[in-house]
Formats: C-alpha cells, structure tokens, sequence
C-alpha cells in the first residue's frame, strides 16, 4: 500500500513538471540521404518566433516568391553542395501558428536532385526531395548532416 501511495504521489508531482516543459519534437521533420550520407530537415514551431505573418488577398508578402526561392537555392547550396542538377519543383505557402500562438507564414521550397537517394517501395522508386523554409522575414531553415554517432542508427 504504501508502494501504491509513493507511486501516486510521484505521478502527481511529476505532471506539472511534464505538462510545464515544452515539447522538444519538431513540429515536422524529413530524413533523406545524399550518396549515403544522412541528412534531416527539422521545423521547430520555436524557429516561427518572430517572423511576420502573411495572408493571401493582403498586399503582397514581405518576401517576394522569386527573393524566397533564390534564398532558398543559396542554403541549400551551402548546405548539400555536392548535388548536381538542383531543381525546385513545387513551393508552397504555408500559415501556421506558432508556439509564441501567433500566425506566421513561410514558402516552403522542395528541391529534387538525381543525387538524393531513392528507395523502392512495392516496386515503384520513390523520389525523395530536399525541402528548405524561407520565413516572410528572409530567415532560412534548411536541412543539416547527421552525424551517424548521434542519431541512434
């Protein structure tokens, strides 16, 4: 009985601790590989901080599409130099609410290469793609090396 009590109160007292603590998971995240070597996209709700918001039928965005997407093409140039025939095949304008519970809004570019991986699945080659966010006010996010000592696999 008293097992049960202590468990009880441990329980009790560790929910607002629990509860309090923000999640630390992003809010999306993408793994793909660039000639075996691991890459991972992470969208934080954090990273929206401060970035303006923007919706469609207002005046035009803080950030022109063409400026996002050359922005966009530069990081992931600098991050993943080493991929030949770079492409932007889709953007998407996304408005979402941050953890600060504001609306903020980002182009989300999605890049193709022959150099990032593809896997089979049930016999149809799946094509991954690089993605890479651009916030109205110029700020980047885009995908970083895995270290293999770290990532747990």
């Amino acid at each position: 009985m008293r097992r049960l009590i202590a468990l009880v109160l441990l329980v009790f007292f560790s929910f607002p601790y629990v509860s309090a603590t923000p999640n630390k998971a992003p809010y999306y995240y993408l793994d793909f590989s660039v000639h075996g070597q691991k890459y991972r996209f992470e969208l934080f709700l954090k990273e929206l901080t401060g970035a303006p918001d923007w919706k469609m039928g207002d005046a035009e965005p803080p950030i022109s599409p063409n400026s996002a997407y050359l922005k966009a093409k530069a990081a992931l140039n600098e991050s993943l130099p080493d991929l030949s025939d770079l492409r932007a095949s889709q953007v998407t304008i996304t408005r979402l609410l941050g953890e600060d519970e504001q609306y903020h809004t980002y182009y989300e570019f999605s890049f193709f290469s022959p150099d990032i991986d593809t896997v089979q699945m049930s016999g149809v080659q799946q094509f991954y793609r690089a993605p890479v966010v651009v916030l109205m006010d110029g700020r980047i996010i885009s995908p970083h090396r895995v270290d293999p000592r770290k990532s747990g696999s």
